[in-house]
């Protein structure tokens, strides 16, 4: 299998970070297509053929106590990420700012921004779009329709 490798400029080495390991497989451009593909097969098979209305009262076991728990958590979990992510960009942005000025500072003409925060950080939400699959799951264990 082929893989892909970041650009040159891009000096920050895969294995200094959390899944780093993964990224030229991730990054490789049939990747993303098997997955909406097999995602887009699984989903128009397990949607159920009478969906419970939005409206409507959810399917009973999606009121169990325990499921509802780790609805909640799946939500904390992909919030606490996504603040995460806005303070880690907002501070990096600060730092190159401060340390190259307006213009190479937004540009990022001597990639010090990417090495040092945003190709981590555009890695990580590359990734969540994954973990946001589950999302799918959860609407489809509540018996309503999954979109394709």
């Amino acid at each position: 299998m082929e893989t892909y490798m970041p650009p040159s400029e891009i000096t920050t080495p895969l294995d200094s970070f959390f899944l780093g390991w993964l990224y030229p497989y991730a990054m490789y451009w049939k990747t993303p297509l098997i997955v909406a593909a097999t995602y887009t097969v699984l989903i128009m098979q397990a949607n159920p053929q009478k969906p419970v209305s939005a409206k409507g009262p959810p399917l009973k076991r999606a009121q169990s106590p325990i499921f509802k728990r780790l609805v909640i958590g799946h939500n904390i979990a992909l919030a606490a990420y996504s603040l995460w992510t806005t303070v880690m960009m907002v501070s990096g942005l600060a730092k190159n700012l401060r340390a190259h000025g307006w213009h190479d500072g937004i540009c990022d003409t001597k990639f010090t921004m990417w090495n040092d925060t945003l190709f981590r950080l555009s890695y990580y939400f590359y990734l969540s779009k994954y973990y946001e699959f589950i999302d799918t799951l959860i609407i489809l264990y509540k018996g309503r329709k999954a979109s394709t």
